[in-house]
């Protein structure tokens, strides 16, 4: 499992992905200003398939994959929602906006 924490004083918010990592050589990028994480995913089968992604936060977040809007599959436990990416290209850029 891949994860990081992005921690301000005023928010902690972490991300988790079950498959998959996050593009090597390539910066996780979090903007104050712009209240934006964006990261890139980088697929490492050779097939289409699906990566659960864990965000933990209580602040509002709508996330993106390659600019389209995902929805919460799922939500287990408060502050946390998970989403299942559907990956199919070599790499995605997933995007967390407030």
């Amino acid at each position: 499992m891949n994860a990081f924490w992005v921690v301000s004083n005023k928010q902690k918010t972490g991300i988790t992905i079950n498959r998959d990592s996050f593009k090597k050589n390539t910066p996780i990028t979090y903007s104050k200003t712009k209240n934006e994480i964006i990261l890139t995913i980088e697929n490492n089968a050779d097939f289409n398939h699906n990566t659960k992604m864990t965000l933990f936060s209580k602040s509002k977040w709508q996330v993106f994959i390659d600019d389209r809007k995902l929805n919460p599959d799922e939500n287990k436990l408060e502050n946390t929602k998970t989403f299942i990416l559907p990956i199919s290209n070599k790499q995605h850029i997933i995007s967390l906006k407030q």
